[in-house]
């Protein structure tokens, strides 16, 4: 009995990590933020190829349309990847773009929000102008916050 149990938990950690991920997204509704590019992109590819339903957004249409093709050409989901533009910076309009985003997905749930999407600067905070410690905010912050109680 003791030998089973060994060769089962041997046979779990032969089981590859992109296994695994399939096991846990597929199926699953993943919206990412920030989609466009870098990290987001990188997400919504390997969700997309994990099986599940990746809902991308980004302030730019024309590469979240060149992600949405990638993930498409790269095949791993039977859902098409919807894109739902939207820009951080503008918290008020969060609940929109999630009715959107449900009408898109036929009303489905969203079993996962990924936050991605931010700014960065590149100098020290007292050398940063109030208006982009106030956009860092808005966009790093309150524009996540809004999209998360929206959804």
């Amino acid at each position: 009995l003791s030998a089973l149990f060994i060769a089962s938990k041997l046979q779990d950690n032969l089981r590859s990590k992109e296994e695994i991920f399939s096991e846990y997204f597929g199926n699953k509704t993943v919206w990412i933020t920030g989609a466009s590019s870098g990290i987001g992109e990188a997400l919504a590819l390997s969700l997309h190829r994990a099986g599940a339903k990746v809902v991308i957004s980004a302030r730019r249409v024309e590469e979240l349309e060149r992600v949405k093709k990638t993930c498409q050409e790269m095949g791993g989901s039977k859902f098409e990847p919807i894109i739902v533009p939207l820009d951080l910076s503008r918290p008020e309009e969060m609940d929109e773009a999630t009715q959107r985003a449900y009408k898109l997905l036929g009303n489905s749930k969203i079993d996962v929000l990924i936050n991605n999407g931010g700014i960065s600067t590149r100098s020290f905070a007292d050398e940063m102008k109030w208006s982009l410690d106030r956009d860092v905010m808005m966009i790093n912050y309150l524009g996540p916050v809004a999209l998360t109680k929206a959804v």
